[in-house]
Parts: C-alpha cells; sequence; structure tokens
C-alpha cells in the first residue's frame, strides 16, 4: 500500500533526513559509508515498492557510490557540509521540490511549516521498516517471531506458596483416612 495514499498526501516526492533515520534506528553520529550505502539500498527498494520518488538527504563528505545530486539507484541523493547547516539544507530542498519533509529535526520543520507538508520519521519507518517495532523490544526473538513473556517473581511465589498449601491439605486427607 501507498503510505501517501494512505496518509492522503498527494505530493508523490519525499526528502527523507538520512540523519534522522539513522539516529532513530538506534545509530548515534556513527554513520560509517557501509551504513548509509545499507539504507539508501533499502529506500530505492522502497522507493520501487510503492512507486514514490525519494530524495535521501546525508551530511559530509559525498559516498563514492552516491555522488551528490546523482541517482543511486532510483533515489537522489544530497548531502549538507556539516550537521550543523543539514536542518537549513533539508528544508530548503523540500521547499524547492515541493516534495513532502521526513524528519525529527524540529528546527527543519518549522522553516517549511507554512510552505510544506512534513512526517515524522516513525511514521514514515512504520511502512518502510514493518518489523522495526520489534527492534524495541529486548525479549523478541528474531529466530522465532515470537515474544517471550517476562519472568514474573510475583507468579513463581505464589506458585510455591499454593504448592505448600496443597501438601497441608493433603496431609490432613491422609489423617483423616
Amino acid at each position: 500500500m501507498n503510505i501517501l495514499k494512505y496518509l492522503n498526501l498527494n505530493k508523490q516526492l519525499l526528502i527523507i533526513d538520512m540523519i534522522s533515520l539513522l539516529k532513530f534506528s538506534g545509530l548515534k553520529n556513527d554513520f560509517s559509508p557501509r551504513t548509509q550505502l545499507q539504507v539508501l539500498r533499502k529506500l530505492s527498494k522502497f522507493s520501487l515498492k510503492e512507486k514514490i520518488n525519494i530524495i535521501a538527504v546525508l551530511s559530509g563528505q559525498p559516498l563514492h557510490k552516491a555522488p551528490k545530486g546523482k541517482k543511486f539507484d532510483n533515489i537522489k541523493v544530497y548531502y549538507s557540509s556539516s550537521l550543523e547547516t543539514h536542518p537549513k539544507k533539508i528544508a530548503s530542498l523540500a521547499i524547492l521540490k515541493s516534495g513532502i519533509l521526513v524528519t525529527n529535526d524540529e528546527s527543519a520543520e518549522i522553516k517549511v511549516r507554512n510552505i510544506t507538508e512534513t512526517m515524522k520519521i516513525s511514521t514514515f519507518r512504520k511502512a518502510f521498516d514493518p518489523i522495526s517495532d520489534y527492534d524495541r523490544y529486548d525479549n523478541y526473538d528474531s529466530r522465532r517471531n515470537k515474544k517471550f513473556k517476562k519472568y514474573d517473581v510475583n507468579k513463581r511465589e505464589s506458585t510455591t506458596e499454593n504448592t505448600k498449601n496443597n501438601e497441608a491439605i493433603n496431609e490432613l486427607i491422609d489423617l483423616v483416612d
């Protein structure tokens, strides 16, 4: 299902703040080129599946396999010069290209507030990575696709008390017989 149709958004272009996406994925500020390329490939597959255009905005030096302003597979890649200028870059691209800005950066959202639409990374991730909600469970076993129940100490204690009570009742019954 197309995420833009589901959210009643008419534009067919998403400007993805890759820094916010990587941070939301649990990576702090360690964005290795390998990780960036993996996410770009995943975005490319998502773009083809959903039939939407995507512009990904990274920060720092351009990657060799994803040059600045060029297409990487089927998505365009742009770069901000630094993390400090990143919000300004994603906001200006969203306005210039009239696309939907996907970010968690509040300063960028404020800059485009009355000009174009915005979407939070968490909303985007629900369509982009449906298993991402399970990543947050410490007790999730991906091999079995099942959540384990947490160990309940109180329940364990109550069962031992019940067995003691049952033993006492059985002894009384034995005395009567």
